[in-house]
């Protein structure tokens, strides 16, 4: 085989190596709530993205930003970043930047069980993970309303509330209005703005209360069983 004329090949990663090394850095650095996350081209060694830095840039995330919309932008990025090494590597210019691992932390590849909503962590965190986990795997619930069976449910968007904690059990839904439903969440509560029910199509939360008429009380849990929230 022929060896690569410049005598090294380089990477290119979505995030600030040495943070967020591995399959998913776009995603954790929204689950960290990191507010500037970027672009890193680096030497390929061994060990998994820890090469040395070639070029690097910073990229903030959106307030509202998901996991697919930031993972669009850093790929733009990161051509734009590429074209605008290439010339400086080719004239032997660049100077190699070592990472330093005892700052780097660790971004793998999401699973699915990762996305099973767990209604007790603070409102903050809980509408992180929604991001994070879009366009996969989808943060989802079940629905309890007797007496029909637990229904999977996938929420697409979400706010923090405005309701306290003492309305009500993490998972319950304790606010009910025509254009959306607010569910206890933590400390506090989240306005769910964007939901999708098994097999249906997505749909903002005033539409979805057409068609399902949730009242206060009725509860999402992280069962299928319908006996965890």
């Amino acid at each position: 085989r022929e060896l690569p004329r410049l005598g090294y090949l380089i990477n290119g990663h979505a995030s600030l190596l040495p943070r967020h090394r591995g399959a998913a850095p776009a995603a954790h650095a929204i689950l960290a709530g990191d507010a500037v996350t970027g672009v890193t081209l680096f030497r390929i060694v061994r060990q998994l993205d820890a090469g040395p830095i070639v070029a690097q840039v910073e990229v903030e995330i959106a307030q509202e930003e998901t996991a697919g919309e930031l993972n669009a932008r850093l790929s733009l990025r990161a051509a734009e970043l590429l074209e605008e090494t290439l010339p400086l590597l080719e004239g032997s210019s660049i100077t190699e930047t070592p990472q330093d691992s005892a700052r780097a932390t660790m971004a793998p590849k999401l699973e699915k069980e990762m996305a099973l909503i767990d209604w007790s962590v603070e409102p903050e965190t809980f509408c992180r993970r929604v991001r994070a986990f879009l366009p996969w795997p989808v943060a989802y619930s079940y629905l309890a309303r007797l007496p029909a069976p637990p229904e999977r449910t996938s929420i697409l968007k979400a706010a923090v509330g405005d309701v306290a904690a003492a309305a009500g059990e993490p998972g319950t839904v304790v606010q009910v209005s025509k254009s959306g439903f607010q569910v206890a969440c933590g400390d506090g509560s989240v306005r769910i703005l964007e939901i999708q029910r098994a097999g249906k199509v997505s749909m903002d939360a005033a539409a979805y209360l057409c068609g399902r008429r949730l009242r206060v009380g009725d509860r999402f849990t992280r069962s299928s069983e319908g006996d965890s929230p």
